[in-house]
């Protein structure tokens, strides 16, 4: 059916019969790199492309097949552009690991285009205002990654384990404590601290060697949460003890550490004899210091 629509279409051009913006918004979707290039040149002969609907499919139909390049050539030449061309443009860039052009052309739609949050798609997109976050967070950017965040009306898991995750993925790991602390308090159905939560947060609080935080939330993703720690989780945790050689342990430290000793022994999920290794480090550390 797209072939003999195609081959019919492809007849009336060689008749240089002159089509309208809708024939060719439907046309273009079904067209490769060579028939959508000769589509193009065609269209800007006619109508300069300023059918913002139009531009937008021969952004995807460039983008499709890698032409990034060609795809902003259209971009750059809409006289009119709407948040759906600006953010299948983004998208494109986001899904060839382009990542520093999607943020780049991200921060101009929140720096010149539109001020409300409804233009940046937040209202009625939480994947999309997730994928920002992430960019944002990759690229260090994160005065722009809590703005987005702070915009987004509904936001679940995932959206609060970018922000914590980049602040501390960024070395600002109070502000990722602070966040995380203000996710555990929302009581919300829909979101709470995951296994992916946790590793943002013992990530944290490894750089600050918070002792009594790791172990307490460490216990608490165990018997609060029933999230099965990673060897990532036990990772961070012994990398906690690590940075914090000179602050001495409490009698409570011991205990849940020896908590999370035990769970380990009775559970048949070990992540390997590493893990087990680490905590019982731990626990001879902890026991040292103590005494």
């Amino acid at each position: 059916m797209v072939e003999e629509g195609l081959a019919h279409f492809v007849k009336l051009r060689s008749r240089f019969v002159r089509l309208d913006s809708f024939t060719y918004s439907i046309i273009v979707p079904c067209c490769d790199m060579v028939l959508g290039q000769q589509v193009h040149a065609d269209v800007v002969k006619i109508y300069s492309v300023s059918d913002v609907f139009l531009g937008t499919n021969f952004i995807r139909v460039f983008a499709g097949v890698g032409e990034m390049d060609a795809a902003m050539k259209v971009f750059d030449e809409m006289p009119k552009r709407d948040l759906v061309a600006w953010n299948a443009l983004i998208s494109w860039y986001s899904k060839a690991g382009m990542v520093f052009e999607a943020v780049q052309l991200h921060s101009v739609v929140i720096c010149r285009e539109w001020k409300t949050a409804s233009w940046y798609g937040l209202e009625t997109d939480v994947v999309v205002g997730s994928v920002m976050l992430d960019m944002h967070s990759k690229c260090g950017q994160m005065e722009d990654a809590i703005t987005i965040f702070r915009m987004m009306p509904e936001k679940d898991s995932i959206s609060w384990n970018e922000i914590i995750c980049g602040y501390a993925q960024n070395g600002e790991a109070a502000k990722a404590l602070m966040l995380f602390d203000e996710m555990v308090h929302l009581e919300s159905p829909t979101v709470s601290p995951n296994v992916v939560t946790f590793i943002g947060f013992l990530s944290a609080c490894s750089q600050n060697g918070l002792l009594k935080e790791a172990y307490g939330y460490f216990n608490d993703m165990i018997h609060k949460y029933v999230i099965e720690p990673k060897l990532e989780h036990y990772t961070l945790l012994h990398a906690v003890d690590r940075t914090a050689p000179n602050k001495k342990p409490t009698e409570g430290h011991f205990r849940q550490c020896a908590q999370i000793s035990n769970h380990l022994a009775r559970t048949s999920k070990v992540p390997n004899q590493k893990a087990a290794w680490m905590i019982q480090e731990l626990q001879n550390n902890v026991r040292r210091r103590i005494e």
